[in-house]
């Protein structure tokens, strides 16, 4: 019994002790790939920071004192040339610690050549800096060179450049040269270039004559043969050697001022009509690109009441019936009571579909008012091309060549619903009260 316990217990412990190495070479395993994987790690940390040695730096910095900042450029036609202008930017001018009788803020620098890049080139003659683009606030073709050469021979060069932005709005000259509209000197904003583009954004948001067309929106319109498009146009009013001078922002009433103007009509890239400002809201109702706009619309007896457009929808749709094509627009908008000078009881539920009965007439008379002037210019400008291609792909294909013809044939539907949200701090116009009609 003694020789039987002591074996089993040598056997016992011969087990333990092989467990015990085993769980020993487990702990060294362990051990050495921590210690694999702590290297590894300094590896691939001492790899990152000498690759970073390389990074760090401004290596491709410029200092702003070797930049010839450009805010906008307009390019017009010059015998078979074209002329860029440049409005680059004076920096010490617009300092807020910089005195008001010193420089202008801005210079103009023009130049020439057969494409873009050439006149660009040509400009280092005379800037002293290196051009730097990416802060172009705004580009203004020419009337005159968007009629003869068409806008796709510029866009190219904007497209193209890996050094300009996409976030700048494209207009028109109207009536005037491009190079003429940014010499004017602006008051309230120093630099022109930033005058422009915010009066642009601002009418487009809240008149809705014009529109805000970024360079990739241009592009993809001209695209579309069949489809025309449109830009807002821009002019100035007064003296143009008055408008050049400082003197012009020192009056408290500007000699010479620059606004924006109704819609250019574009097809194939080149420039063939202008629409006026009734036109080219109906044009921006019927894109469903209208913000807000104001609508006055005459009293039921005497008078004229305005509704302020504070959102509005709308759809274009195709139908082709026996082998004819028609066209429907509908319009959604709500609105407010902005104004008024009728005797008119606005607590009446009566009333408020009568006037809202009276602004959607005046709606539908404005699309319609559009429509015609796109016809009489055999522009698409709506976009009834893309929506026939997109429903009817077989019918489109066979009508592509004669677009133009089906386009001023086709007609057209305009609807509007308007529901007024609501009628201001006077439910009742004091004109009642005080026995007008």
């Amino acid at each position: 019994m003694i020789g039987r316990t002591s074996f089993g217990r040598g056997k016992h412990r011969i087990v333990k002790i092989k467990i015990y190495k085993g769980r020993q070479k487990e702990r060294k395993i362990k051990r050495g790939q921590e210690v694999a994987k702590i290297r590894r790690g300094i590896w691939i940390i001492l790899i990152f920071l000498i690759v970073s040695l390389g990074l760090t730096g401004c290596w491709s910095s410029r200092e702003l004192n070797e930049l010839a900042i450009i805010v906008a450029a307009g390019l017009d036609k010059s015998d078979d040339e074209v002329l860029l202008s440049l409005q680059v930017i004076s920096p010490g001018e617009i300092s807020p610690q910089r005195s008001a009788a010193g420089r202008a803020p801005i210079v103009t620098y023009r130049g020439t050549g057969k494409t873009v890049l050439e006149a660009v080139r040509d400009m280092t003659k005379k800037i002293p800096r290196r051009s730097y683009w990416s802060h172009l606030r705004i580009v203004i073709i020419g009337e005159e060179l968007a009629k003869e050469d068409g806008v796709t021979k510029v866009l190219d060069f904007l497209a193209r450049d890996h050094e300009i932005r996409g976030d700048f709005y494209i207009v028109l000259s109207h009536g005037v040269r491009a190079e003429e509209v940014l010499g004017v000197m602006t008051p309230i904003d120093k630099i022109p270039a930033q005058k422009m583009f915010a009066s642009l954004k601002t009418s487009a948001e809240s008149w809705g004559s014009t529109q805000t067309v970024y360079l990739s929106d241009l592009i993809s319109d001209l695209v579309s043969t069949e489809k025309g498009t449109t830009l807002s146009g821009i002019h100035f009013q007064g003296d143009l050697s008055t408008g050049e001078k400082r003197e012009n922002v020192e009056s408290s009433d500007p000699a010479t001022i620059v606004e924006y103007v109704g819609l250019g009509v574009l097809k194939k890239g080149k420039l063939i009509g202008w629409l006026n400002q009734e036109e080219s809201k109906g044009i921006t109702f019927a894109k469903d690109q209208m913000k807000s706009t104001i609508i006055s619309a005459p009293c039921p007896k005497q008078g004229v009441m305005a509704m302020e457009v504070i959102k509005a929808r709308s759809t274009v749709d195709v139908q082709l019936k026996e082998g004819k094509l028609s066209g429907k627009i509908h319009v959604y908008a709500d609105g407010s009571i902005a104004e008024t000078d009728c005797a008119i009881d606005l607590a009446k539920l009566s009333t408020i579909h009568q006037v809202e009965k009276r602004m959607a007439m005046e709606i539908i008379r404005m699309i319609e008012s559009s429509i015609g002037a796109a016809k009489g210019l055999k522009a698409d400008v709506i976009g009834f091309s893309d929506k026939t291609y997109k429903k009817y792909p077989k019918y489109f294909k066979e009508v592509k060549e004669d677009w133009d013809e089906i386009f001023t044939k086709m007609d057209v539907e305009v609807t509007a619903d308007v529901h007024l949200r609501r009628t201001g701090t006077e439910v009742n116009p004091f004109l009642q009260e005080m026995g007008g009609s």
